[in-house]
């Protein structure tokens, strides 16, 4: 087979410019020529992981703050890439990321279907680039995100979309980046990701629904006075994040405690709380040496995903995933697993079948994204700080 390509965007058959195949090798050779830095060890200790962890509590306690900040400083240009996009023929939005960012944007798929009438769907790069992106067409938006601006499949994902006559719209927490400079327009993040990603996340997500609500109103394509209820619901969001972080923080906290000695953690979701799933199985990925999953709510039922003593936690707001979200915890109870579900107040049925329920405020599930998932984002900053705490004692006794 010869060697192996560094990308198949530099292939001689691929379908972007000379030019952008020159910016992507340029990006591509700095990206593979230092040297990989990973961490000296995957011990609880790990003074590279825990300076991020440390960050991490940071950023999830001001993440209300920064969702308002973002959607009140870029509410001009939001309007203005609203009124740009609404002169275009758009029957199709295609949103792309890695990781926590794509599952920002699948975040605000729900939202965006029902507002504008037309599909969404969220992907990975790597598939976006390599294999999804044939029927992408002048008449598709495309919408990428990346903190960084500089992610190199990201990147590719822009020279795809132009060579397919799309528009482009890029995210990101840094302006003036490529992706930011060459994309159609660009909306900038205005949060913090020195922590494992949440405010960079949860910012991206409302800004990409405001930008739903601008142009929905630009293409009028959803009813008025409805879309005026959407929109001051979601206004309501900075302020209910802001108590749920306060109001589940020391239940959250006794929970970590008592599930801190565990190595293994599902989440399970559905619809846009799926979202939130992948969120909390991130965050403990990335803050601890242990293993944790998310697990679509429908797939969870074709298989025995449980297994006896692994925690799990059902984020599940009132709406059409509880009754699917009692199913599971039926099951995982049968299986031996242990359960938390995240719901509504006053879903008694829901709590009663788990062994912990965070009960918070209600929420349209359009935006459950934004708010259910604080509670599995302190979940993995506060396992991750127990077990930091029981292996530092540890070592402490041996010393001694």
């Amino acid at each position: 087979m010869g060697k192996i390509p560094g990308t198949p965007l530099l292939a001689d058959d691929a379908i972007v410019t000379a030019d952008a195949k020159k910016v992507i090798g340029d990006f591509y050779t700095e990206e593979t020529s230092g040297e990989w830095n990973p961490p000296a060890t995957d011990h609880p200790t790990c003074p590279k992981r825990l300076s991020r962890v440390q960050f991490t509590i940071e950023e999830i306690d001001t993440q209300a703050d920064k969702i308002a900040e973002t959607i009140r400083e870029e509410r001009d240009n939001i309007a203005e890439a609203a009124a740009y996009l609404a002169k275009r023929e758009i029957n199709r939005i295609c949103m792309t990321g890695c990781g926590d960012s794509v599952m920002a944007l699948d975040g605000a798929r729900y939202l965006l279907e029902e507002i504008l009438g037309i599909p969404c769907e969220a992907m990975q790069v790597l598939d976006f680039d390599y294999y999804y992106n044939t029927v992408v067409d002048d008449k598709t938006l495309v919408i990428m995100l990346s903190s960084s601006g500089k992610t190199l499949r990201t990147i590719e994902a822009m020279y795809v979309a132009e060579a397919r006559g799309a528009q482009t719209i890029t995210l990101s927490n840094t302006p003036g980046s490529i992706l930011m400079e060459k994309s159609n327009r660009g909306l900038t993040i205005h949060a913090t990701r020195k922590g494992w990603p949440t405010q960079a996340s949860t910012a991206a997500m409302a800004l990409v629904m405001e930008l739903g609500f601008c142009l929905a109103r630009e293409r009028k394509s959803y009813d008025p006075a409805r879309l005026d209820a959407l929109h001051r619901e979601f206004d309501r969001v900075p302020a209910l994040v802001r108590e749920i972080t306060e109001g589940c923080r020391e239940q959250v906290k006794n929970l970590a405690a008592e599930w801190g000695k565990k190595n293994m953690y599902l989440f399970v979701g559905g619809g846009p709380s799926l979202s939130c799933a992948f969120f909390g199985s991130a965050k403990v990925k990335e803050a601890t040496p242990d293993f944790a999953a998310h697990v679509p709510m429908e797939e969870f039922h074709h298989y025995n995903s449980v297994k006896a003593g692994w925690p799990m936690f059902v984020i599940a707001p009132s709406g059409k995933s509880v009754p699917r979200a009692r199913d599971t915890l039926i099951e995982g109870r049968h299986f031996g697993g242990l359960s938390c579900v995240v719901t509504t107040a006053g879903e008694d049925e829901l709590a009663a079948l788990a062994d912990h329920a965070i009960l918070l405020p209600p929420v349209l599930e359009y935006f459950s994204g934004l708010t259910y998932s604080v509670p599995v984002q302190m979940f993995g900053y506060y396992v991750a700080m127990d077990k930091f705490n029981r292996a530092k004692a540890e070592e402490d006794r041996a010393v001694r």
